[in-house]
């Protein structure tokens, strides 16, 4: 199982606080411009390998997640949800995801929507 399709089934599931606000409107890399809101874009940002003292390969890429909604509320409440459902927590081969911080916040001026952007870091 890759890591998006361990997040995906994780902050889809029925029962997880991100779930309840988004349903199923989770995109890879851009939301797109006629979906729903509230929703969620994650990507990739980094994916550097460091070593054990073993010799075996370290992951911890980091991840960012564009928490978006029609009030700036909503935006900080899918944060909240999605750092509570995946905040050290397991699932597949991924060992613990961190969260590093969040912003820069964002209004777009053209269609008022708001977004708060998240940083997570997940080691596998």
């Amino acid at each position: 199982m890759t890591v998006e399709t361990g997040l995906f089934a994780m902050l889809t599931t029925a029962g997880s606080a991100t779930a309840a606000l988004i349903g199923l409107r989770l995109y890879p890399v851009a939301i797109p411009q006629e979906a729903e809101l509230p929703a969620i874009a994650y990507h990739r940002v980094s994916n550097p390998v460091g070593r054990n003292q073993a010799g075996g390969k370290l992951f911890s890429p980091r991840y960012q997640f564009d928490c978006r909604g029609k009030t700036y509320d909503d935006a900080l409440a899918l944060e909240d949800a999605l750092v509570a459902d995946l905040e050290y927590h397991q699932f597949g081969s991924v060992r613990q995801v961190h969260h590093t911080g969040a912003g820069p916040d964002d209004r777009d001026p053209d269609t008022g929507l708001f977004t708060r952007r998240v940083e997570l870091v997940i080691w596998r």
